[in-house]
């Protein structure tokens, strides 16, 4: 097996040092949005969200996050943050390295899937759930999709801008 030529690994490097930075600041935000710093929930979460905040809040503590020394009740969640994102990481390295060796197998046609296909998919999700979102109330945005959607495709850019192999 070759190594990697220099030029290569300090892109890679420097992509990768870029994506977990941006991983750190889409799992602190989606984590922010879920109010899982907070003393208290935010007034508009159902009861799904407040049940996802309040595991993900135990969830912390077991990693080492504790209450603020500052602000009575509120959770640091600098470890929780850090897992989040390698974990998110972690599992984009993986779809790339199924999508790059056509191991990306479509869960309903039981056949390999290309990254076009896979974001036709997601446009064709995304437009099909936006009569559901219509339904939500005025200026309620759905974190999912502000959070983890667009930091997702900057994950997709820094992979790109690498060569395949």
């Amino acid at each position: 097996m070759s190594t990697l030529p220099t030029n290569l690994r300090r892109r890679l490097e420097n992509a990768i040092k870029q994506a977990r930075k941006i991983a750190d600041g889409g799992a602190r935000k989606a984590l922010e949005a879920l109010a899982v710093h907070e003393p208290d929930p935010y007034r508009h979460m159902d009861e799904a969200q407040r049940d996802l905040r309040r595991k993900l809040r135990a969830q912390a503590k077991q990693l080492g996050d504790g209450e603020s020394l500052t602000r009575r009740g509120a959770y640091e969640i600098k470890h929780l943050v850090e897992k989040l994102a390698y974990d998110q990481w972690h599992r984009l390295l993986f779809a790339r390295f199924l999508l790059e060796n056509n191991l990306l197998i479509s869960p309903e046609h039981r056949i390999s899937v290309s990254l076009d296909d896979c974001e036709e998919r997601l446009v064709l999700s995304i437009l099909a759930g936006g009569a559901e979102r219509r339904g939500q109330r005025r200026g309620q945005k759905d974190w999912r999709g502000r959070t983890a959607g667009g930091h997702a495709v900057v994950h997709r850019r820094l992979h790109g801008g690498l060569p395949a192999r």
